[in-house]
């Protein structure tokens, strides 16, 4: 077949896959006009590919006749002798060859492309492997030695060649325990990690390209797929290279291989939960055997795989590998173990991480295989891992495993609502004057509560864990069937369940009930009423943590228009709703508007409240913040210390309400210049969030980024890229996708490759946060004109001068206007800009924006 015919084949083959499967001899037919040869090649091709052996696994171009290569065995390609051929790709073939030079003796794996495939698609794709290979030097890696063009003008080169066992083999033919594979799981992410930190996505890891040495050693092969996230890409993701075919393993391919979707760092991450899944348990968690391509992405795409604990005491026989079937007795010996006691290991912990490297959206995966092994390492030394929803509950009785001498379990989840349940019921007695009517309600609030808490009882869990999360479900599951004939009541509960939710950070879920006890409380009480006006303000606080923040103005104002008809002018609750509003405007950059506000609120309680009190420390805080972004440094200091010390004094250290104090005081000793003093704080405030909640609050992200920050000021690089990347991985998952407040970790990472002069590995970032950012903000909005202050100067980096003139540019507009000249980051532009300009030989502008320099 020549590369024409070849060529027409594809077209029709990829135009085939997009229509159903029933219709695609009709397409086929039109589309080969007449040609019965062709349709037959092109039908052959399809069905090929509904066979996991055939398409997806070997070459499609084996199944036509291109020109088979005549042996080459025992002949000389540059100073290397072929001496067997040990593989057969869809580019070319690889062969055991030695060195002829007689300088050394060596034994290499030379890989040729074939003759019929010096495409120039598949040349580019065989010189792209060779380009990533020589990216790489790890010693799990197979390293590339050699390369160079045959006599006959065909592209080759040699590696290092690799004698062992694949990986699942391996570990069964050696017995090895549930630990000891885990142990070795973690030398081959060391080496996908090594290759995406180098920008490298493999897009094909399975056991077959994990090779075990004879001396254990784990070699990770067979780059012919892998992709390079180069200075165009966003967001760590890729275009998928278009091919003959979808290049795929499909036991081993994540949902977003299957569905032709951009891949990223953690597609490998999929492919590695699979081999994950399999080591441990023998398994695949699909049977991904003689479908076809549309079931096989329903398969991958939407079912569930079962727990590894689950699928390891199955009866009936499963597929593993190449057909080959495996009882549960035979599975858990080759572990060291038996079946009861493997589903005990099993259980727990590594059904999360499994789980999480399995997830269908690859936001809710780990997001390198750097998180994969943390967690995994994680577990073998007895500590609380990421993939489970770390409750205090759960970090307590890891806790407990570890140091079961000194401590009894504890019921701690039930001290988070209790306290919550206590504020409501005192406020519901406080709020009113009905005094015997609120005992009664207060008596039905506890009561419920109580009935809730009943699922954690051990007879009526029979024995499993109980996580706040599932208990909070129950209590919601429950409230409209038992309460709903008591609307008081029952939105006091929602109120309380709302805020668990919030607290665990599940602000989709505590939207969805304020909305609820919004909807009853307006139906019942009316718009104008006190009650109605806090669901508003709830309503508002929830998108606003969303980064909906026209929204969440909205509802701030129409809860202030409620509690302006129905409170006295210079109530305290008033005040808070001001408060709200002032931080939107603060956001928006209107410092007239929100200086007006947060003066307002200061003076209502201030008439109103003594002194230490936790609204007036509130308001400070804003205030405080807002001169600070406004660089009224000498204003901001007093105002936001006073703020920190009033909190303290009330909650301690432990308490968010402190640590949003001690990260503004800490932010504004940053921009001051006093870099040690922030870092400290940062500290501090980073150790108060670990006991708190650990790395499972939105949180403990921007704090590590905002401490990484301070980090990079004092030029120690590493641990601020540790704390961004940290940071970056916390918001990711426990913020929804493309929340601006995530944005905070691309631009970190992104000023951090600007300062250690990595501007290609910073527009990565870069480009990332920009998008984010505009799908919340104004393009006008001073976060943005960060990014694209960095932007520019990455791109100056780069010596591409036009496009950094034009970033650099826009940021200096955007902040001249809002903030003059003498603003810190205003400076920070006009700095860049000077180095600009003096590159450029643009002397009047050169000696213009010199002149601004403060």
């Amino acid at each position: 077949m020549d590369k024409q015919r070849w060529e027409k084949v594809q077209e029709i083959f990829e135009k085939a896959l997009e229509v159903e499967i029933s219709k695609r001899t009709v397409i086929v037919t039109e589309l080969a006009e007449g040609d019965k040869e062709l349709v037959q090649e092109v039908l052959a091709l399809l069905d090929a590919d509904a066979s996991e052996d055939s398409l997806l696994e070997k070459p499609a171009v084996e199944l036509f006749d291109f020109e088979k290569p005549a042996s080459l065995v025992g002949k000389e390609i540059g100073k290397y002798k072929l001496i067997k051929q040990i593989g057969y790709g869809g580019m070319g073939a690889v062969y055991l060859a030695e060195r002829t030079d007689k300088q050394f003796n060596q034994q290499v794996a030379l890989k040729l492309i074939k003759r019929g495939m010096d495409s120039e698609e598949i040349l580019k794709r065989f010189n792209s492997e060779r380009q990533i290979l020589a990216k790489l030097n790890h010693p799990n890696i197979a390293a590339l030695y050699d390369g160079g063009i045959t006599d006959d003008g065909l592209p080759y080169f040699t590696m290092e060649y690799i004698q062992g066992d694949q990986i699942d083999v391996y570990c069964d033919k050696n017995a090895l325990s549930i630990d000891e594979r885990l142990k070795l799981f973690l030398s081959v992410l060391k080496a996908v990690q090594y290759a995406q930190k180098n920008l490298i996505v493999h897009r094909d890891l399975k056991p077959s390209n994990i090779i075990i040495t004879h001396e254990g050693q784990v070699k990770l092969l067979d780059f012919g797929i892998a992709k390079l996230l180069d200075n165009n890409t966003i967001d760590d993701t890729i275009e998928q290279t278009k091919t003959v075919f979808r290049i795929m393993t499909p036991g081993y391919a994540s949902p977003e291989q299957v569905k032709g979707e951009p891949i990223t760092t953690a597609s490998d991450v999929y492919s590695l939960g699979v081999i994950l899944f399999e080591l441990l348990t023998g398994h695949r968690p699909y049977i991904t055997s003689g479908v076809s391509p549309l079931e096989l992405e329903k398969l991958i795409c939407n079912t569930d795989p079962q727990k590894p604990s689950t699928i390891v005491t199955k009866k009936d026989n499963t597929y593993i590998g190449d057909d080959v079937t495996n009882s549960e007795k035979l599975i858990s010996e080759s572990r060291q173990t038996n079946p009861e006691r493997l589903k005990k290991i099993l259980n727990g912990d590594i059904d999360n991480i499994c789980l999480k490297s399995l997830e269908k959206e690859q936001e809710r995966r780990y997001n390198s295989a750097e998180q994969l092994a943390e967690d995994i390492e994680r577990y073998l030394n007895g500590h609380p891992v990421h993939a489970r929803p770390a409750t205090v509950g759960y970090k307590f009785r890891k806790f407990i495993k570890r140091n079961k001498t000194y401590v009894a379990a504890a019921a701690i989840v039930l001290i988070l609502i209790v306290s919550l349940v206590s504020f409501y019921t005192i406020q519901l007695s406080d709020e009113r004057d009905k005094a015997n009517l609120e005992a009664i309600k207060a008596k039905q609030v506890t009561e419920y509560i109580s009935s809730i808490f009943e699922i954690a009882n051990p007879s009526e869990s029979k024995g499993e864990t109980i996580t706040a999360k599932e208990i909070v479900d129950q209590g919601y599951a429950r409230i409209e069937e038992e309460l709903g004939d008591q609307p008081e009541v029952q939105t006091e509960i929602m109120t309380v369940i709302s805020n668990v939710y919030y607290s665990l950070g599940m602000l989709e879920k505590a939207r969805e009930v304020i909305r609820q006890t919004l909807e009853i409380r307006e139906n019942y009480f009316g718009k104008f009423n006190i009650m109605t006006a806090e669901s508003y303000h709830d309503l508002g606080d929830v998108n606003y943590d969303l980064g909906h923040f026209e929204a969440a103005d909205s509802f701030y104002t129409i809860a202030l228009e409620i509690k302006d008809n129905v409170l006295e002018p210079n109530d305290t609750l008033i005040a808070l709703e001001l408060i709200s509003l002032g931080t939107v405007a603060r956001l928006n950059s209107d410092f007239e508007k929100s200086l007006a506000i947060y003066e307002r609120a200061l003076e209502i309680q201030l008439n109103a409240l003594e002194k230490p009190h936790a609204d007036i420390a509130y308001t400070m805080n804003n205030l405080g913040r807002l001169y600070q972004q406004n660089d009224m440094y000498d204003k901001a200091e007093p105002i936001l210390v006073e703020a920190l010390e009033i909190r303290r004094e009330l909650f301690g250290e432990l308490n968010f309400e402190t640590i949003a104090s001690t990260g503004s005081v800490a932010s504004l000793y940053t921009l001051k210049g006093k870099y040690d003093e922030a870092a400290a704080l940062y500290e501090r405030a980073n150790n108060s969030l670990n006991q708190m909640v650990g790395d499972d609050h939105h949180y403990s992200g921007a704090i590590k980024c905002s401490y990484a920050r301070a980090e990079l000021y004092r030029e120690k690089y590493d641990h601020a890229e540790e704390l961004f990347r940290k940071g970056m991985q916390i918001l990711n998952n426990t913020l929804p996708k493309n929340h601006v407040n995530t944005s905070q970790a691309y631009t970190g990472l992104g000023m951090l490759f600007v300062k250690t002069n990595q501007p290609d590995t910073a527009l990565i970032y870069l480009d990332t946060s920009l998008i984010i950012k505009r799908l919340s903000l104004p393009e006008d909005h001073y976060q943005i004109a960060i990014t694209k202050a960095y932007l520019g100067r990455a791109y100056y980096l780069k010596n591409e001068n036009t496009t950094a003139k034009t970033y650099l540019e826009t940021a200096y507009d955007i902040f001249s206007e809002k903030y003059g000249d003498k603003n810190y980051n205003t400076q920070k532009i006009i700095a860049y800009l000077v180095d600009l300009y003096t590159a450029v030989g643009d002397e009047s502008k050169t000696v213009e924006f010199s002149e601004k320099v403060i």
